[in-house]
C-alpha cells in the first residue's frame, strides 16, 4: 500500500502557538503585578496601623528589591483602583520628598505631625503645629502639648524652643498668652488676633473646667 503523504493541517503552524505563549506570559505578568501591589499595599497599611509613614525607596531595597519599572506600575496602580484610595501621598515640609501611607490608620494631619517629628528641627515642630492648630480648629496651643507623644519635649525645652523662635523673623507669627491659671499658650496671629487666642485659651484651660466641675 502507498503511504499517503500526510498534508499540514491549515493553520497548525508553530506561529500559531504564540499567541496561547504571549497569553500565558500576560497571566504570568499580570499575576506577579498583581502580588507586588498587594504586597507593597500591605507593608503600607501595616506600618500606618503603628503610626509609622513609609518611605517609597524602601521597596527598591531588601527584601523587596523593585525595579523602578514594577514599582512606577504600582503606583498607576494606586491612582487608579479604588480599592487602594486610601494609600496617599504627603509631603514632608521641608525637604519636599514624599512618604507613603493609608489614611485608614494614619490621616494627613497626623502624618504631616510624624514628619515634623523626624526632622529634628523643634522650633519648626512647635511653630507648624501652632499654626495648624490656630488655623484649623482654631484654638491656642498650650506648651504642656509638647510633652505628649509624639513630641516628648520636656518643658523646659519647649521654653527654650520658644525663646529661639522669638528671635526669628520667619516666627514672628508665634505669640503666647498667659491664661489665669499661668499656663502659657501659644498661637498664630496670622489666623488669631490675641483677645481671641486669650478668650480660646482661658476657656479650654480653665473656664471649662470650672463649669463642669459645678
Amino acid at each position: 500500500m502507498r503511504d499517503v503523504a500526510e498534508e499540514p493541517v491549515e493553520g497548525a503552524t508553530s506561529e500559531t502557538l504564540e499567541p496561547n505563549d504571549e497569553a500565558a506570559a500576560q497571566a504570568a505578568e499580570a499575576e506577579e503585578a498583581l502580588k507586588r501591589l498587594t504586597t507593597v499595599a500591605d507593608h503600607i497599611r501595616r506600618e500606618s496601623r503603628a503610626a509609622h509613614i513609609t518611605s517609597p525607596a524602601v521597596f527598591a531595597e531588601e527584601p523587596f528589591s523593585f525595579s523602578e519599572e514594577q514599582l512606577d506600575g504600582v503606583w498607576e496602580a494606586f491612582a487608579s483602583d479604588p480599592a487602594y484610595a486610601d494609600i496617599v501621598r504627603t509631603a514632608d515640609e521641608k525637604s519636599g520628598e514624599e512618604f507613603l501611607h493609608s489614611t485608614k490608620y494614619l490621616v494627613v494631619p497626623y502624618a504631616r505631625l510624624l514628619l515634623r517629628t523626624q526632622a529634628d528641627d523643634p522650633v519648626f515642630l512647635i511653630a507648624s503645629t501652632v499654626r495648624d492648630n490656630s488655623e484649623i480648629y482654631p484654638r491656642a496651643t498650650p506648651v504642656t502639648f509638647f510633652e505628649l507623644d509624639p513630641f516628648c519635649l520636656p518643658l523646659e525645652e519647649v521654653f527654650a524652643h520658644i525663646t529661639v523662635m522669638s528671635s526669628l523673623d520667619e516666627y514672628s507669627d508665634i505669640k503666647t498668652v498667659t491664661v489665669s491659671n499661668g499656663m502659657v499658650c501659644l498661637y498664630s496671629d496670622r489666623y488669631l488676633t490675641e483677645p481671641r487666642a486669650m478668650a480660646i485659651a482661658q476657656w479650654a484651660e480653665v473656664d471649662s473646667h470650672l463649669n463642669s466641675n459645678q
